[in-house]
């Protein structure tokens, strides 16, 4: 039969005052009142609908609110419930599952006229399909999480619906309190104000088992204290993303969104890394379509905060801003693990204080890479770097610069750009300038473009610009598919300015980091320099002898254990044109040199 009150349900000062229940079905419910607990902590179920077996549609024109006893204020069905209208707001209070509306199996739809509210009870101002699906849910205020455990919580066993809240989702100290919580899939997720995790693990937090329909956040994703406050998780497909912008905090993965295959991404503001680990994150552990980042990305204190992850191919990534390295590894990080057509940064890529910040780094093809700004090497290993299997056509408007370092010190490739096999074409609007090598520790190649394959070309706007400490570099090992007489390391390099205390280097590798000849075939196709020619070397396919000095009498071709050095193939220089002079140092015992085994033809 139905239920129809003209007025309230209001629980008194005893167990079960104030409670309508049916030990069987129940037809539709209209309460024109509220639906209230009754004051007291020890007088459980007061101020409630209870139905045996199912419920049909329920009305409440007022309010439903819990208070100090467990279950007070409360609209529950052992079966299916019909779609759920609340006129005011859902508020618990002190008594566990307070204000709250809950089937054991099903419930068809939920529209909350005003907020979701948890309290310092478990389970209190909340919904919840148990052991069934929830349809689609519409909170038109806020949904506030509590100090209670899952307070201020939507909840299904077998999948939920589109999500609508008008307001903000908001974490609290309670576990996944300001929560939304399925273990199967879930529809679209539209919350138009902001998400924001708590004190507590999970708070403020929307996730999924499996799938997750589009999201849209119409203010900013902020991470709590809590680990994985403040997230937004799938745990297989996500759709389209958009959110204003995300902020990681204090705890481990807060600020986070996660998802195993994820569609389109846009942030119309910047990523922002916080003190937890993975904090102010996206991350798909499968493909990724196009993202835009319309602000920057930045790392903090925490590793890999600020920090974007595919574990496949990626469509495209641009970011408006800079790619920013925090004070831990690998912040302010793309880490992309299959192929990316076009990848975009409009400012910098700095890197920061511990190893892989401000880094780039694609396990795939990087078709088309383009920086605005400048390549910047921070104070760590592979900091300001841009790493890929394959490279095809990279353009840096701005400077590579690479990083220094001091004392004992160790740095590795800092403002380095790095393809594991070919670098195709690279185009470098400023200078390739290296850093400086101060320490006693380990410095290799910082300020360099180099490739363990091949490089097709490389064009320097500006100048190759080293130091009497190190130099700037530019070096690859050999072609991909030489022939029986041609081993092409690289192709062309054209320098318009000077080159001073630099060194390009061809059938050159790495062996335990230091660089050294790996491939005596090594050929060079046309260097072209519009300046001077300063304190530098052009070499292929040889290694300086035992004084460790290019343009002296005991330069050899490269020989050894793993070195390449086919019979009917040479290493040659196929053209040299300096337009400026060629000058060495005033420096007694210095020497550079023009060294491969043929040449074509020298103009200067």
């Amino acid at each position: 039969a139905s239920l129809t009150i003209d007025g309230s349900i209001l629980g008194g000062i005893s167990n079960r005052a104030g409670r309508v229940e049916s030990g069987g079905n129940m037809g539709p419910v209209l309460i024109k009142g509220d639906v209230e607990g009754g004051i007291g902590s020890l007088f459980t179920d007061s101020g409630t609908v209870r139905s045996g077996g199912t419920m049909g549609t329920v009305t409440v024109n007022g309010a439903v609110r819990g208070n100090m006893a467990a279950r007070s204020g409360s609209i529950s069905s052992v079966g299916n419930m019909g779609a759920v209208t609340i006129g005011v707001g859902i508020i618990g209070h002190d008594g566990e599952l307070s204000g709250s509306v809950w089937s054991d199996d099903s419930i068809a739809s939920v529209t909350v006229n005003g907020p979701l509210t948890g309290a310092t009870g478990d389970f209190t101002g909340r919904i919840a399909a148990n052991f069934g699906t929830l349809g689609p849910v519409t909170i038109k205020g806020d949904v506030r999480g509590g100090t209670g455990d899952r307070s201020g919580h939507v909840y299904s066993l077998e999948g939920t619906g589109n999500i609508v809240v008008n307001g903000s989702v908001r974490g609290s100290s309670g576990l996944y309190s300001g929560s939304f919580i399925t273990m199967i899939n879930m529809g679209t997720v539209t919350v138009n104000g902001n998400v924001i995790g708590g004190t507590g693990d999970n708070s403020g937090s929307i996730q999924a088992t499996q799938k997750m329909g589009a999201v849209t956040i119409g203010q900013a994703l902020l991470g709590g204290i809590g680990e994985r406050s403040g997230a937004i998780d799938a745990g297989s497909d996500m759709g389209n993303v958009i959110v204003r912008r995300i902020r990681g905090s204090v705890g481990d993965y807060s600020g986070r969104i996660e998802a195993g295959k994820m569609s389109n991404v846009t942030v119309k503001g910047s990523i922002q890394g916080g003190s937890g680990n993975g904090s102010g994150s996206i991350e798909s552990s499968s493909s990724i379509g196009a993202m835009l980042i319309q602000g920057s990305v930045i790392g903090h204190v925490g590793p890999q905060s600020g920090y974007i992850y595919s574990g496949a191919a990626v469509t495209s990534v641009t970011i408006n801003g800079s790619l920013v390295g925090g004070s831990e590894a690998y912040s302010g990080r793309l880490d992309l693990g299959g192929n990316v057509t076009t990848l975009a940064i409009l400012g910098d890529v700095r890197g920061g204080d511990e190893n892989s910040s401000g880094n780039i780094s694609v396990y795939g093809t990087a078709t088309t890479v383009t920086i605005n700004g400048s390549l910047i090497g921070g104070r760590s290993n592979y900091s300001g770097y841009l790493w890929g299997q394959t490279l095809t056509n990279v353009t840096i408007n701005g400077s590579i610069r690479g990083g220094s370092a001091t004392g004992a010190t160790s740095l590795i490739e800092s403002g380095t750009v790095r393809a594991q096999s070919r670098l195709g074409t690279l185009t470098l609007g400023g200078s390739l300038i290296a850093g400086r090598d101060d320490t006693t520790g380990e410095f290799h190649r910082n300020g360099a473009i180099f490739s363990l394959g091949e490089i097709g070309s490389v064009t320097v706007k500006g100048s190759l610009i080293g130091n009497d400490t190190h130099a700037a570099i530019i070096a690859a090992r050999g072609a991909l598919s030489p022939t029986a007489t041609t081993d092409n390391a690289i192709g062309s390099i054209t320098v318009n300015r000077r080159v001073e205390y630099s060194q390009i280097l061809a059938g050159w590798s790495t062996v335990n980091q230091n660089l050294t000849g790996r491939n005596a075939d090594a050929q060079i196709g046309t260097v072209t320099i519009d300046g001077d020619w300063y304190a530098s070397s052009l070499v292929a396919g040889a290694v300086a002898g035992a004084d460790g000095r290019f343009g002296t009498n005991d330069d050899v071709k490269a020989s050894g254990a793993g070195v390449k050095d086919v019979a009917t193939v040479s290493s040659r220089i196929n053209s040299l044109t300096i337009k400026g002079r060629a000058l060495g140092t005033t420096q007694l015992g210095d020497n550079f040199g023009v060294v491969a085994e043929n040449f074509g033809t020298i103009n200067i």
